[in-house]
């Protein structure tokens, strides 16, 4: 069953359309790199929520040492919290398990709607500018707190970047 799952999954983020993204110098002459991930529904999300009822976007920002995170997922119930990682992976899949880097929870307002901000203050360990597209990978989880063994993704897509 379990590997039916894995199969169904990668099935699915095989299909994801990647998202666009830039590097570019701001006004000031810093050097700044940003990336996207388009967030798509999962079939645990198709399933218990809809046919792709679940989505959103993550926006990563890497400036003076930091790296700023900022999620938006829509689709889900309102009144709950979903946690949220960065995966390795490939352009057709996350590795499942494989996480970097835990990403605050996703808090769904009553509109359906949830925002994650989580900043990173490790760039020698977060830096965009050492990724290759695809390799990072976001997703939000159905419970609100890591378990073993994880809770099933809900929305999940590719970091996409373009470097100078």
């Amino acid at each position: 069953m379990r590997s039916a799952v894995a199969v169904a999954v990668a099935a699915t983020l095989a299909t994801l359309a990647p998202s666009t993204a830039s590097a570019h110098d701001d006004a000031t002459g810093k050097s700044e790199t940003e990336a996207t991930a388009t967030l798509r529904s999962t079939p645990f999300a198709n399933t218990n929520y809809g046919q792709g009822v679940v989505s959103g976007m993550a926006e990563l920002e890497e400036e003076d040492g930091r790296l700023k995170i900022e999620a938006k997922v829509r689709g889900l119930k309102p009144g709950t919290a979903h946690i949220g990682h960065i995966h390795f992976g490939d352009c057709t899949r996350l590795f499942p398990g494989e996480i970097i880097f835990d990403l605050k929870p996703v808090k769904i307002g009553k509109d359906g709607e949830g925002r994650s901000v989580t900043v990173i203050n490790d760039t020698a360990k977060a830096s965009l500018a050492k990724v290759d597209n695809c390799r990072w990978w976001v997703a939000f989880h159905e419970a609100s707190a890591n378990s073993t063994p994880q809770s099933p993704a809900v929305a999940v897509g590719p970091v996409l970047l373009e470097k100078d």
